[in-house]
């Protein structure tokens, strides 16, 4: 028997997967000296925060794994656009 299918949960998990894709291009466009457009991050970001909070504890559980990796995405992000900051800085 199959689960009945939740739409909410369905529609983070595939924010979560845009998320993640975009945390990787983010970073490789990044090391590779390209400049990035990160507007919109922050409030899409809260946005998709504020959708896991709806959603059960017990529910979230299963999907928490990918959660931590992405947080993990977003603080690596940060040392990075930390470093090419003060690089640029150091240039001038």
């Amino acid at each position: 028997m199959t689960k009945p299918a939740n739409p909410l949960i369905d529609a983070v998990l595939a924010e979560l997967t845009e998320l993640e894709k975009t945390m990787g291009a983010t970073r490789r466009k990044i090391a590779g000296g390209e400049r990035i457009d990160l507007s919109g991050l922050a409030a899409r970001t809260q946005k998709f925060c504020e959708k896991v909070v709806a959603i059960e504890p017990e529910l979230r559980i299963g999907f928490s794994h990918r959660m931590g990796a992405l947080a993990t995405d977003m603080d690596l992000l940060k040392e990075q656009l930390v470093y090419e900051q003060a690089k640029l800085q150091a240039a001038r």
